[in-house]
């Protein structure tokens, strides 16, 4: 029988066995390329996790290796087929889950997934425990909140101090490569319980940058958290924009980004209902308010304390201009979104944050790359356009996916869609006017902007 050489196979191995597969197979072990934190899964809990738990942690190290080894061509079909063999314990409830796994898999990544479940034979090496150093009585009725260090996470965290107060907080935060936690938060949240991401991945050297399943393993280790925990709800604090923007304006030939999109996180509920036989409560507290909306309220209410040391650029600008004291390279899609959120909630940051300053600069500095230009037009067009939609009105297809995925009428969601537009537009505009007058985002957004 003839390879399909298109297809990225990878075979997941438990520790101290060999591949059974033959042809150009990517192995990918258990304790050398996968490597669990086993100490932290241990550290202090009273019960055990149970092997649907076990196979869930390695399942999701096996996504992520698959996601980060595999490199996508982009000089045509940015899509890619993978197939995943993975040893569990309970592999017929996987094999059961393979489809819908598998079809949430494609709606986050763009990709193909094949996924094919077989027995784990060797003991459970990952021991007891799940949260570190804590009872699980001590978060009855708690809310779990995955943060990430941006705005909208500490947003959301802040909210919930102000309109829960009293009730116990539990974050999950990426822990490899992460800024660390305790730098971004106020000094009331700096004992608030926090899981790291339980594993590591071998990437490899050119590790896939774009790394799609992020949200999907995130969320699903809140709801892990959330399960061992007898937590009350999952909180997801991205912005309305910030959820669904992505999937109306999609970037060049790539799918939409839906990590956080409505659909995408029901979606995800239902496969822990298939799972589990319970759903995880995933709330959107602000889903319909800008990133702005949601500061200005906060700052109103005296709730943002040490908000400017979140982070919100998706590149490390460091390494790319070694010679800036920058923390924000100022032209991502998330500098420029973060830059028109702080300016609608009258929040200012100190000079120097950014290595490209689009508020005091009408062009590029010295030391700008030719990625900072191309970056920087992708993010300012796709902002741009985004504001478009506001008056061009063509997104029906939209208000019904979110509609059904919240169980809501298309009547009651358009208003609030249509609302959640109009003032991202107004935000947009208002970046635009406080920009110099022949600032080059000016230009490329809207050139009747250009002269005043």
């Amino acid at each position: 029988m003839t390879r399909d050489r298109s297809v990225h196979e990878i075979e997941v191995l438990e520790h101290g066995t060999s591949s059974e597969a033959r042809g150009p197979v990517t192995p990918c072990m258990i304790g050398r390329e996968l490597r669990f934190d086993r100490e932290a899964l241990a550290r202090g809990c009273s019960t055990s996790l149970e092997k649907v738990d076990v196979d869930l942690l390695v399942v999701l190290a096996s996504l992520a290796f698959a996601d980060r080894r595999t490199r996508r061509r982009r000089d045509g079909d940015w899509g890619r087929r993978l197939s995943l063999s993975i040893p569990v314990y309970q592999p017929g409830t996987w094999s059961r889950l393979g489809s819908a796994l598998g079809s949430l898999l494609h709606d986050v990544s763009g990709d193909v997934w094949n996924l094919k479940f077989r027995k784990r034979t060797k003991p459970d090496e990952l021991r007891q425990g799940f949260l570190p150093g804590l009872m699980p009585r001590e978060f009855l009725g708690a809310t779990v909140l995955p943060y990430s260090g941006g705005l909208d996470s500490f947003a959301a965290l802040a909210r919930h101090r102000l309109d829960h107060a009293g009730t116990p907080i539990l974050l999950v935060h990426a822990q490899h490569g992460a800024r660390s936690l305790r730098s971004v938060l106020p000094a009331r949240d700096q004992t608030v319980p926090a899981l790291a991401v339980p594993f590591k991945v071998a990437g490899g050297a050119r590790a896939e940058p774009s790394y799609r399943t992020r949200t999907l393993i995130f969320f699903s280790l809140a709801a892990l958290a959330w399960r061992r925990a007898g937590a009350a709800r999952i909180w997801i604090g991205e912005s309305g924009l910030g959820c669904m923007g992505p999937s109306l304006v999609p970037f060049g030939i790539e799918p939409p980004v839906r990590g956080c999109h409505p659909a995408f996180v029901a979606k995800l509920r239902d496969v822990f209902v298939q799972l589990w036989g319970v759903a995880p409560r995933f709330e959107l507290p602000h889903l319909w308010s800008t990133k702005g909306e949601a500061l200005r309220e906060l700052a109103d209410r005296g709730g943002l304390d040490r908000w400017d040391r979140t982070h919100s650029c998706s590149r490390n600008i460091r390494r790319q201009h070694p010679e800036t004291e920058a923390t924000h390279c100022g032209v991502c899609s998330g500098c420029l979104f973060r830059r028109q959120s702080l300016l609608a909630a009258g929040l200012v940051e100190p000079r120097g944050t950014y290595f490209v300053d689009v508020v005091r600069d009408a062009g590029l500095p010295t030391g700008a790359k030719r990625a900072d230009r191309e970056i920087g037009t992708y993010a300012v067009v796709g902002l741009a356009e985004l504001a478009a939609l506001s008056t061009r009105g063509d997104y029906s297809a939209h208000v019904l996916e979110v509609a059904q995925a919240r169980g809501l009428s298309e009547a009651e969601t358009a208003p609030q869609f249509a609302h959640l537009l109009e003032r991202h537009a107004s935000e947009w505009h208002a970046l635009l006017g406080s920009l110099p007058q022949n600032s080059w985002v000016r230009q490329l957004a809207f050139p009747q902007h250009a002269n005043g």
